[in-house]
């Protein structure tokens, strides 16, 4: 994974105004017990210097109400927001993994992985990780990339992050930590966290 640009990160988005203006339906999903299934949407709109921002939503009866920040797609690299079903709790429904990503990105682009639980009304962050995220193993200075999958059977999330020292070339990362996540209420908790060191 190699990078998201997200409102706040980097001075990327100082964006002006908030009108959608357009939608397109990801996928349907159970995400909140009742009987209708929620729709995930991917919104669009102008954002500064005629590039093109994107956030997820949920359509939920006759409300859409975003769970994510705008992502400016236009901007330098350029960049992406998807959202996927993702299996982390007891029940039958679902929560989203929301991974933003710096298209042909480098190690400094900024990146961010969100997990977020649909509660009928609104979104709850369970898990943000980005590159800015603190806590750093001793010895490394930043976060160069980022992965998350679901391990089968457990419901467990695991989290990869490539660690860079200080003087590291962006390509090369001296070290990699995994951690597992495990859902307890309305947050991922860590299970188990290694360091690999190269």
């Amino acid at each position: 994974m190699r990078g998201v640009i997200v409102t706040g990160m980097a001075g990327a988005l100082a964006l002006a105004g908030t009108a959608v203006a357009g939608e397109r339906v990801a996928f349907a999903r159970q995400l909140d017990g009742d009987p209708a299934a929620e729709r995930v949407v991917l919104q669009t709109r102008a954002c500064d210097g005629g590039a093109t921002c994107r956030r997820v939503a949920v359509r939920d009866g006759g409300r859409t109400v975003p769970v994510s920040t705008w992502t400016m797609t236009g901007y330098g690299y350029g960049a992406t927001a998807a959202a996927r079903p993702v299996r982390l709790m007891a029940g039958g429904a679902s929560q989203l993994l929301i991974r933003k990503d710096t298209v042909r990105g480098t190690g400094s682009s900024p990146a961010e992985i969100t997990v977020v639980r649909w509660d009928g009304r609104r979104g709850r962050v369970m898990l943000r990780l980005s590159k800015t995220s603190r806590g750093l193993p001793p010895g490394f200075a930043y976060v160069a990339g980022i992965d998350a999958r679901v391990l089968s059977g457990p419901r467990l999330l695991l989290t990869r992050e490539a660690l860079n020292r200080a003087d590291d070339p962006t390509c090369c990362s001296s070290g990699v930590r995994v951690r597992t996540w495990r859902a307890r209420g309305d947050r991922l908790i860590v299970v188990s966290s290694r360091v690999r060191r190269r």
